[in-house]
């Protein structure tokens, strides 16, 4: 879990596109950016309005660029990318988390307004969307 644990605590920052805040968005696109050397489309990292949305704008996204991304089931890997549900299931959150292992991934928190790993537990089991993995081209990202 280490090549993660250089993430954690960088500040919440809604819309944040730095190191020095992210969001859960922005904070996915980083993490590729520094430890995988891959630049993600803009898509993943922009969540501005998605929450008001009733249809899901990240997949719909997604699709446009299917040839890089897999939805997968588990055992998840490193880097598979969590998506979430908020409140009611017919809206897709803005909320997403990376896999880094052990039944772990790392996200922002709005409440202790930094990147934390947590655990899977049922709590986020019950909130979960679809996973996704990563299978562009990881030299030309």
């Amino acid at each position: 879990m280490s090549e993660f644990g250089k993430f954690v605590g960088i500040p919440y920052v809604n819309g944040g596109r730095t190191e020095k805040g992210l969001d859960c968005l922005g904070l996915i696109r980083y993490v590729f950016e520094i430890n995988k050397n891959i630049i993600l489309p803009y898509y993943v990292g922009y969540s501005q309005n998605w929450y008001r949305s009733k249809e899901p704008i990240l997949l719909n996204k997604l699709k446009e660029f299917e040839n890089l991304w897999t939805v997968v089931e588990p055992p998840y890997k490193k880097y598979d990318g969590l998506l979430f549900y908020t409140g009611r299931k017919e809206v897709i959150s803005a909320h997403m988390g990376l896999w880094v292992g052990n039944n772990k991934f790392l996200h922002t928190n709005e409440f202790f307004m930094q990147s934390i790993i947590s655990k899977f537990d049922n709590y986020w089991k019950s909130k979960l969307y679809k996973v996704i993995r990563y299978s562009g081209d990881l030299n030309n990202g």
